[in-house]
C-alpha cells in the first residue's frame, strides 16, 4: 500500500528525471518557467511548465502537485521549493546536506564527477591529442581522430 508521501515523491522524482533527460538544468528550467521574472512560479506558470516538459496532469492533479511543492503556502513556488522538490539525487552519495540550496543536484554531481575526471587525466588527454595531431597543426581533424582510435 502506497502512502500519499510515496506517490508524491515518485511524481517529484519523475519530473526531476524528465528535466534531466531533456538536458535542462534545474536553474535554467526554473528561470524559463518564470516567464514574468518574479522569482517564483504561479499556478498558471507551473501548469504550463509541466505541460512544456511533457508531464501530463489533469487540472486537479496539477493543482495538488502545486500545493505540495508550495511548502510555505504563498501560492508561489520559489526557487528553493522547486529545487527541493525536483532534484534527483545520486543514491550512492555519502554526503548529507540539509538545505536545498546547499545540496548538489544529481545532475550537478554527475557533471562535477566528469569535470574532476577530465582534470585528473588532463596530461594524458593532452598527450593523446598531440599524438593524434600528426601534422602538428594544433588541430585534430576528424580523419586524424578516427585513424587514432582504430
Amino acid at each position: 500500500m502506497y502512502s500519499h508521501f510515496d506517490a508524491t515523491s515518485r511524481v517529484y522524482t519523475g519530473i526531476g528525471k524528465r528535466l534531466f533527460s531533456l538536458r535542462i538544468g534545474l536553474r535554467d528550467a526554473f528561470e524559463s518557467f518564470d516567464t514574468n521574472h518574479s522569482g517564483g512560479l504561479s499556478r498558471d506558470q507551473f501548469a504550463k511548465a509541466m505541460e512544456s516538459i511533457g508531464m501530463e496532469f489533469d487540472a486537479d492533479e496539477c493543482a495538488r502537485l502545486f500545493t505540495a511543492v508550495d511548502e510555505d503556502n504563498t501560492e508561489n513556488i520559489i526557487w528553493e521549493e522547486f529545487c527541493s522538490a525536483f532534484q534527483v539525487h545520486d543514491d550512492g552519495s555519502s554526503t548529507k546536506v540539509d538545505s536545498p540550496s546547499e545540496r548538489a543536484s544529481w545532475q550537478d554531481s554527475v557533471l562535477q564527477q566528469i569535470s574532476n575526471s577530465l582534470f585528473q587525466h588532463r596530461q594524458q588527454i593532452f598527450s593523446a591529442l598531440r599524438m593524434m595531431d600528426e601534422p602538428n597543426t594544433g588541430e585534430v581533424s576528424v580523419v586524424d581522430f578516427l585513424h587514432a582510435i582504430k
